[in-house]
This record gives C-alpha cells, sequence and structure tokens, in this order.
C-alpha cells in the first residue's frame, strides 16, 4: 500500500491530471489521511476551472470521504 501511495503521488506531481489525483485521495482516505483528501478535492476543484475534469474523478474522492450524498 505504502509503495502504491507513493506512485500515485509521483503520478499526481507529474501529470497533474484528475485520474491520480482522485486515485490518491481515495487511497489516503483508507489510510486515515482525510485532510490531505481534502485538500486534493480542492486541488481537483481547481483543476476544473480550468479544464474538463470528469463528474467521476470527484465522486471518488467525496466516496473516499464518506460523503455519499456528495458522490
Amino acid at each position: 500500500m505504502d509503495q502504491a501511495i507513493t506512485e500515485l503521488r509521483r503520478a499526481a506531481e507529474i501529470s497533474q491530471s484528475s485520474p491520480p489525483l482522485s486515485l490518491l485521495s481515495h487511497e489516503l482516505r483508507h489510510i486515515r489521511e482525510s485532510h490531505r483528501s481534502e485538500e486534493l478535492l480542492d486541488e481537483l476543484m481547481e483543476q476544473s476551472k480550468k479544464r474538463y475534469v470528469s463528474p467521476f474523478y470527484v465522486a471518488i474522492v467525496y466516496a473516499g470521504l464518506g460523503e455519499n450524498d456528495q458522490a
């Protein structure tokens, strides 16, 4: 799990794309780093102001945060 998180973080830094950010957020939530998941959600929403971000990825983050109604 630690290696997967490290790789997802690296992918998010390199690509600045929504899939790695949403996957990273979901994984971080499962290891009790919800504050970081919320920061990543903010980043994802900021990206959506500049280019298309699939609602699917936003839903993954909300689901990871346990906010099922938002998801």
